[in-house]
């Protein structure tokens, strides 16, 4: 398990970092665990010649039970299988999280670190928003994931325009959460012993992107069917451009896979982008458009999905998003569409497109 070494990762936990601290230092003197400490990358300054290097953030502290560590354990009833019965994941009282932006060191991709959030209205009100879908949802027996209640996590905390308006995702937590399950395992859940149905929204950055640039969109087309050209390579196209910027060259694995599942070569980039930003002209300007990224789609998508769980709520209906999905029972299933259909108008003035999936029999 990770170890983070800031003080400030613990500001949301039941337990403080010296609470840690002291544990791990027992732990250790007991001969039970195995620690690696974490380590800082070293970056260059490349403007100095033979200058000295600077310090930025690396690996999280590790730490691991040993055999010695395992065999206290099993000799007292404990395993990994039996921890659900002694260790309980409570409803946090401040569900709301906010990281700074993630950065790359020497081509590796480094987490934005946990930052202390001020109390504020804002932060007030959203903190409160959550607790109350908390307390809500936690009136209704899942089965059989595992929820414990929500956080919602805001990124790019650090950026000079942040206004509580990148990211802001709900997050399960506990351990075997439904947000883990492959969406075939979601099907097969029960809410209050209720089958379910998991609502998902259909091409939520692009119809989203059209909304906030008041360009029509037609929500019942197929967003990735283009003649001539691969729907997965399309769909991996548009996704990783509204999300990670303008593919450059296809990734390695891509292309293999894409010989291997066709047995044609894979065609150029350059093509897909043409045919996408023909049939798409906002695809062209999103490079003009430097107050859109994936923080801010996301915290589009998060708002549409929040107005729809407290509407919900409201209706005494339980629900449980997956990112850009919510699963209901299937007796909500034309109420929670009704309100996700709502919801997209409210947040970014543009209808929504949705697809319904259901456990087969």
């Amino acid at each position: 398990m990770s170890w983070p070494l800031s003080r400030s990762a613990y500001t949301e936990l039941p337990h403080s970092y010296d609470d840690v601290k002291s544990a791990v230092e027992v732990l250790k003197a007991l001969g039970f665990i195995e620690v690696a400490a974490g380590k800082p990358f070293l970056q260059k300054n490349f403007f100095v010649s033979g200058g000295p290097v600077a310090k930025s953030k690396g690996f999280t502290s590790m730490m691991r039970l040993n055999p010695k560590g395992l065999e206290w354990l099993r000799h007292r009833g404990l395993s990994p299988q039996s921890q659900g019965e002694h260790f309980k994941d409570g409803i946090p009282t401040n569900p709301l999280v906010l990281r700074g932006a993630s950065r790359r060191v020497d081509g590796r991709k480094i987490s934005g670190g946990v930052l202390r959030i001020q109390k504020t209205p804002k932060s007030v009100a959203l903190a409160k928003e959550v607790q109350e879908l908390n307390a809500f949802v936690s009136r209704f027996d899942i089965q059989p994931a595992k929820h414990r209640g929500f956080k919602r996590i805001f990124n790019e905390g650090d950026h000079q325009n942040f206004a509580w308006n990148r990211g802001g995702r709900l997050y399960s937590i506990g351990r075997g959460s439904y947000q883990s399950l492959s969406k075939s395992e979601r099907l097969q859940m029960m809410i209050d012993g209720d089958p379910v149905v998991e609502i998902d929204i259909s091409g939520s950055y692009l119809t989203i992107l059209h909304g906030l640039l008041q360009v029509p969109f037609d929500p019942s087309a197929d967003h990735y069917q283009v003649d001539g050209l691969d729907r997965e390579l399309v769909k991996r196209w548009t996704v990783a451009t509204l999300t990670s910027g303008r593919l450059v060259r296809w990734p390695r694995g891509l292309r293999d896979g894409y010989r291997k599942r066709t047995g044609l070569k894979i065609p150029p980039v350059s093509t897909v982008a043409r045919a996408m930003e023909a049939r798409y002209p906002v695809l062209a300007q999103l490079k003009d458009q430097q107050e859109f990224s994936w923080a801010t789609f996301m915290w589009h998508e998060s708002e549409i999905v929040i107005v729809t769980l407290r509407a919900l709520m409201d209706a005494g209906i339980p629900a449980l998003p997956v990112f850009d999905s919510v699963i209901v029972r299937v007796q909500d299933r034309d109420t929670a569409l009704r309100e996700l259909e709502g919801a997209f108008r409210e947040v970014v003035g543009i209808q929504g497109s949705f697809v319904v999936h259901a456990a087969i029999p």
